[in-house]
């Protein structure tokens, strides 16, 4: 059986292609590209690839324009990546707009590749169709990595078509074969890209991204899929819906069996994840673990902790979320100097001006927010940063931290946020027997659960450390108990009295 591609619809002549062109000719053509501009010529060559796919073509024909077309893309691709290394996020206007280039270039080099591994299958050239599907699997790959490198939706049908691409090759038995010497296989590869998504690669910082990645990579293997039979079910969580466009989901969440439906059992993994673990716990790395600096561990052993929920058992992972009985509409403000500002804790002067921002909900848990911002977007927006929050007319400012995003389209973003109080005060903060101070905000305690603690810029203290807090009404001497959490230049200290 061939595999379900979503293809677009063929023409005998699309655009100005003449289809008795040589690959002579098509090598001259990509050489002629502004390859200085490479907005216009990645804008060129995806509209070259999408009339390419829309012809009927000689299988033997369009196999030797593959090699040409796909180094072309890729150099392309990697030219608009540099350009936006260094973009803020959320992307606006003219960087937005590159990053769009390059997932419309992957994809109609996607849509290529999919004729190519038909064809090759058609023929039963089983040698090509395992080089047609890897390549086409690095190119879905690609884009999903970059739709979350940059906190973008991946296009429809990426994940189905990612999907029936393993299937093919599972059901043809050369998913373990590497398609070259030294590369990956397509399972290693497909199971990898199953893990980023399933770690909500959304919720991570660039760094733990990086992490995360490589990750992924280094334990895909310990993976094991299998078809969807109830005799399994127990031992694998999370259920692949191969005729659907969706990452894999929780068992416990989801789960009607279909025919090519597919299990991932992940307990491998889990067992792997814990001994990295251990391994940074007591100090002591064995061979064959590959962990990052010692200086990274405290971090690193952050994100293990974060995956063991995500990758392991399931059940751990589900949150009740839930729509708001009532719509309210907020007022936000990123980072610790625009709230100072907002909220007194910091003297207003000088060019900085706070910005706010309108968002709806989304949903609501236990402790957290999710909002939607449509038209004007924050300058720039980092997971753990410090996020002000109001109801629209009210004076009564909360903080949370950001744990999420994802911008849907170049105005429209989408947030996710932990409060960390609902009631706090705006603080002044000296060392004892120094003048070193800066601007906190002492954050109410509820009850035995959420003890009092104080939020402050990074590294101004540290666990036992003696503060004096200059209150509106009075001063108070304070001892730091221990670190809560941190965020992008901050941290939040449970307090003791001193």
């Amino acid at each position: 059986m061939l595999p379900h591609f979503q293809l677009p619809p063929r023409h005998k002549a699309a655009g100005t292609i003449n289809p008795n062109f040589s690959p002579d000719q098509v090598g001259s053509w990509l050489a002629k590209l502004p390859h200085t501009a490479a907005d216009e010529a990645a804008e060129r060559l995806a509209r070259f690839l999408n009339a390419f796919s829309r012809i009927d073509l000689p299988a033997q024909h369009r196999g030797q324009l593959a090699g040409l077309l796909k180094v072309s893309a890729w150099h392309l691709a990697e030219r608009l990546s540099q350009n936006l290394a260094d973009q803020p996020l959320p992307l606006h206007q003219a960087p937005y707009r590159l990053l769009s280039l390059k997932q419309t270039l992957l994809g109609e080099l996607a849509n290529s590749q999919k004729l190519l591994v038909l064809g090759s299958l058609h023929q039963g050239h089983d040698a090509h169709a395992t080089a047609w599907l890897a390549d086409l699997l690095e190119t879905l790959g690609q884009q999903i990595l970059t739709a979350f490198r940059t906190h973008t939706s991946p296009a429809a049908g990426l994940w189905h078509d990612l999907h029936q691409s393993y299937l093919c090759a599972a059901r043809r038995g050369i998913a373990d074969t590497p398609a070259a010497k030294g590369q990956s296989s397509i399972a290693v590869n497909y199971k990898s890209f199953l893990l980023l998504a399933m770690a909500d690669p959304y919720q991570f910082t660039a760094g733990e991204f990086d992490w995360a990645h490589a990750l992924a990579l280094e334990v895909a293997p310990l993976g094991v899929i299998t078809a969807a039979d109830t005799a399994r079910r127990a031992l694998a969580p999370f259920h692949i819906h191969t005729s659907q466009d969706d990452s894999p989901q929780p068992m416990a969440r989801h789960y009607t069996k279909a025919q090519n439906d597919l299990l991932f059992d992940t307990a491998g993994i889990a067992k792997h994840l814990a001994l990295l673990g251990n391994a940074i716990k007591n100090h002591r790395s064995a061979e064959g673990l590959h962990l990052p600096p010692e200086q990274d561990w405290p971090e690193y052993l952050t994100l293990l902790n974060k995956l063991k929920l995500r990758w392991g058992a399931s059940k751990h992972r589900l949150v009740q979320r839930r729509k708001p009985q009532q719509e309210f509409t907020y007022e936000i403000t990123l980072g610790l100097d625009s709230l100072g500002l907002l909220t007194g804790a910091a003297p207003a002067g000088g060019d900085r001006v706070p910005t706010v921002f309108t968002c709806g909900t989304l949903n609501d848990s236990a402790g957290g927010l999710a909002l939607q911002c449509a038209g004007g977007l924050p300058g720039s927006i980092a997971v753990g940063e410090v996020i002000g929050l109001r109801q629209r007319h009210d004076s009564h400012w909360q903080v949370g931290l950001v744990r999420w995003f994802k911008q849907q389209r170049e105005e429209e973003l989408q947030l996710g946020l932990q409060l960390l109080a609902s009631q706090f005060e705006p603080a002044q903060a000296r060392h004892q027997g120094t003048d070193k101070q800066c601007t906190g905000f002492l954050l109410q305690g509820i009850g035995s659960n959420r003890p009092e603690c104080l939020l402050l810029p990074k590294h101004f203290g540290q666990a036992g450390m003696a503060l004096t807090l200059t209150l509106a009404d009075s001063d108070r001497a304070i001892m730091l108990k221990q670190l809560a959490q941190t965020g992008i230049g901050l941290e939040v200290f449970q307090l003791a009295a001193a």
